[in-house]
């Protein structure tokens, strides 16, 4: 029997098909195994040193111990016994860093009104002022206030003087200052 060319082709194409399909044809279901993980040891990284704290900002340096000089009723000049106590704070000062500076702060009593004394008290900060520029401390090493009425209340009352002569004064410190002079 002979079979014509065509069938038998056409044969081996679906039995070709059929063995594919047969060998792939499978009820287990396949199952890759996952590989193990890998061990991984951690190393720490060393944290990183934390970033330095600013250095805090300096506090001024206050020194002591530098006399008031007063002055006397509704004067604002510099009298010997104030020039004697002045001739000492220009030695200290002479003696002292540039940095530092010397802040002076003026009053007066409680006689008068508010806007005169005021300016009462910039006259004596300003006769200290002058005094201290005319006898070698530059003015850049000077602040200066008046502050009017002082703001201690009097206790020692003279008869024969008005007013309170322990709040008619100059305060004096000195101060090493980081930032710029304030003047008046």
């Amino acid at each position: 029997m002979t079979y014509p060319k065509n069938l038998l082709i056409l044969t081996a194409l679906i039995l070709g098909v059929s063995l594919l399909y047969a060998g792939c044809a499978t009820t287990e279901e396949i199952v890759e195994e996952e590989p193990e993980p890998e061990v991984v040891e951690e190393v720490a990284e060393p944290a990183p040193a934390p970033a330095p704290a600013p250095a805090p900002a300096p506090e001024p340096v206050v020194i002591p111990d530098l006399d008031n000089i007063y002055f006397g009723f509704d004067l604002s000049n510099i009298d010997s016994d104030a020039a004697r106590i002045l001739d000492a704070h220009i030695e200290r000062l002479q003696n002292l860093p540039s940095e530092h500076r010397v802040s002076i702060d003026a009053y007066t009593d409680h006689i008068g009104g508010d806007q005169y004394n005021l300016r009462l008290s910039y006259r004596r900060a300003n006769s200290v002022v002058q005094y201290l520029t005319e006898n070698g401390i530059s003015i850049d090493r000077i602040e200066s206030r008046g502050l009017g009425k002082a703001p201690i209340p009097c206790y020692d009352q003279y008869p024969d003087d008005p007013g309170c002569p322990d709040n008619r004064r100059a305060e004096f410190s000195v101060i090493e200052h980081l930032q710029a002079p304030r003047r008046n």
